[in-house]
């Protein structure tokens, strides 16, 4: 699911109470396939750092659900403060609106094997340092990342749509605390669709990675998982909306809360 909208917090690096803010993330995002067998895409994402402006919704909906926790409290409203300190060193103190392109991903994809609704396809990723370390809209490095993805569209009469997959991320040298980030990491998700009529299907998703620094602030040293519920509406033959929300469910190492917003047309 495309990512369009990311609402983050950052905590410091010493016991404090957290600061926060918004990102921003709007994607424009591409895909062709090749032949019967290969696809190419590219993302290429705009990025907008700001202050607070729902943290009062957050937190209510935090409040209502149980899902609030020490890390977020005391934290300022309105205000943006990223902040990470490792080793005596800023890596980096954003504390004021920012934006600028992000990262540019190239995706290449090979089917390797399809029939009656099931198959196993072979991803890989691209990423190249097209943002700006200085305003957190890049890390400055090239990643790469290559993974298996297993999917199955044809369970209950084609209305139960099963995907999971699993891969290793490589990190090239970035420019946010080297000496501590590591050099690869796992990452992997399943996920599960329910059509439950021709234009509207509910979808359910567990995203997880490795951390990718080697560090003792859980923020950024611990893996991360999230879990993604949400509908898409095909409103027409050749276009369909996604909406979505995301939760941590480890809270130090995601972000609070996520709203995703796609809009996607095939020709």
């Amino acid at each position: 699911m495309t990512r369009h909208e990311r609402y983050l917090r950052l905590r410091r690096h010493r016991l404090k109470p957290c600061k926060n803010g918004e990102t921003s993330v709007t994607t424009f995002s591409v895909q062709r396939g090749i032949g019967s067998r290969f696809e190419v895409g590219m993302d290429l994402p705009w990025i907008y750092h700001s202050g607070g402006h729902l943290d009062g919704l957050i937190k209510s909906f935090h409040d209502l659900t149980g899902a609030s926790g020490r890390d977020r409290e005391g934290a300022p409203r309105g205000q943006i403060a990223y902040q990470w300190l490792a080793d005596g060193m800023t890596v980096f103190d954003i504390n004021e609106p920012v934006s600028g392109i992000g990262d540019i991903t190239l995706r290449l994809g090979w089917q390797a094997w399809r029939k009656d609704g099931r198959g196993f396809a072979l991803r890989g990723t691209l990423k190249a340092p097209t943002g700006d370390p200085d305003k957190l809209t890049g890390s400055g490095g090239w990643d790469t990342s290559l993974y298996l993805e297993y999917t199955d569209a044809g369970l209950v009469s084609g209305r139960l749509a099963i995907t999971a997959a699993a891969g290793l991320v490589v990190l090239g040298d970035g420019e946010f605390a080297p000496a501590q980030q590591k050099n690869t990491a796992w990452t992997g998700h399943l996920g599960l669709g329910w059509r439950f009529t021709d234009k509207f299907a509910w979808k359910a998703q567990l995203d997880s990675h490795a951390a990718l620094f080697d560090s003792p602030l859980p923020q950024v040293g611990d893996a991360a998982i999230m879990a993604t519920f949400g509908v898409t509406w095909n409103f027409s033959p050749r276009w369909w909306l996604d909406a979505a929300l995301v939760e941590d469910v480890l809270s130090s190492a995601t972000p609070d809360v996520v709203f995703l917003f796609g809009l996607a047309y095939r020709p």
